[in-house]
Parts: C-alpha cells; sequence; structure tokens
C-alpha cells in the first residue's frame, strides 16, 4: 500500500479540528467587498475581491460571509454560510442562481467576458473534479505548466536522487576558502566540465 503497511492495519482517524478554506469568487464587474458575519451584529472585512476573481480565507461550518459594495457594508448582495461539504461560494448575477433579474452576458467588453469564461471553466472543471476526487479543485483551470519537475511518490518516505550542477553546501567549507567573490555575470558560470 501507499503506507507499506499490510493492508487493513491502518485505522481511520477523524481530525478534531474542523477548518476548512472557502473560496469566494466575484464574477460580477464591479469589486466587491467580502465581509464576515460573527452572528452578534458585527462584520469585518476580510477581502476586497476584484472583478472576475476570487479571495480566501479559512473558515469553520456555519460561518457566515457576505459580499458587498466596497463602501457600503449594510447592503448585502449574496450571503454565504459555511458548509464543510463545499468551499467554493460563487457570486455570479449573470447566470440566474443568485438574482431573480439575470444581468446581461452581452453587456460585458471582450475583456470582462474573457475573465468571466475562463472563471466559469474553472467551476465546470471544479465541479468535474469534485465528483471523480471529492476534494474541491483550489487553483485555476487549466493551471500553468509547472516550472520544475514534480516526482511522483508511490509511498511515504520515498526519496529521489538526481544531479545537478546547482551548489549545494552540507557543511560551509573551510574559512580560508571562503572569499569575497570577485567575478560578476557570466565569469561566475560554471564550464560544463568542472564539478
Amino acid at each position: 500500500t501507499f503506507y507499506r503497511e499490510p493492508e487493513g492495519t491502518r485505522q481511520e482517524m477523524r481530525p478534531l479540528f474542523n477548518g476548512f478554506a472557502g473560496k469566494f469568487y466575484n464574477l460580477s464587474p464591479f469589486p466587491l467587498m467580502l465581509s464576515w458575519d460573527d452572528g452578534q451584529g458585527n462584520s469585518f472585512p476580510i477581502s476586497l475581491t476584484d472583478p472576475f476573481q476570487a479571495s480566501g480565507t479559512a473558515t469553520f461550518p456555519s460561518h457566515e460571509f457576505y459580499f458587498h459594495l466596497p463602501d457600503d457594508n449594510s447592503n448585502e448582495l449574496i450571503r454565504f454560510v459555511m458548509d464543510p461539504r463545499t468551499s467554493h461560494y460563487v457570486y455570479d448575477p449573470y447566470d440566474g442562481s443568485v438574482v431573480d433579474d439575470p444581468w446581461d452576458i452581452d453587456s460585458l467588453n471582450p475583456d470582462e467576458r474573457n475573465l468571466y469564461e475562463r472563471q466559469k471553466k474553472t467551476l465546470l472543471f471544479g465541479q468535474q473534479y469534485r465528483e471523480f476526487t471529492g476534494r474541491d479543485y483550489q487553483s485555476l483551470y487549466p493551471r500553468n505548466i509547472p516550472l520544475h519537475k514534480m516526482w511522483p511518490a508511490q509511498y511515504f518516505g520515498q526519496q529521489h536522487w538526481f544531479e545537478t550542477k546547482e551548489t549545494h553546501f552540507v557543511t560551509l567549507p573551510p574559512p580560508e576558502e571562503l572569499s569575497k567573490i570577485t567575478e560578476i555575470g557570466t565569469a561566475r558560470r560554471l564550464s560544463p566540465t568542472q564539478p
């Protein structure tokens, strides 16, 4: 198995921490403030969420957040009650799910429409990802190609070794070998034959 233990010997443990990540999508062309309602009549601003962007925060079940215009926290556009079964919460005034009179999608300029469609594509991918994995997809889809090779692990504790021309000191060289670096630019580069 992944844990390198006999099948059936590992006991499932329920974590004591019930917090989770909340991600809040603003699919409107206006910046919106995300605020937390403490349930006692107080609200606290969490994040200014730009148009067609998302904000996130740590939360717990039953916490309540809402989007409002930045200069008017009394006028809620949408309220979200945290549910541990999902971490994505969406304000989309164009699809008819959160406003009685949906806005006209054709009113968006080409740049706004592109941003809107990209977030909708991310949310659609997120639904498919959740159906397959049981978890919410927290990144933007499609993601940028990784800059560094990701080495897969077949078990906990597995190590991968590779060679590089980059220098890594396990211990510092003796003081007599340490001196001020005088070379600059290409003069500091190692040749392919140097260790």
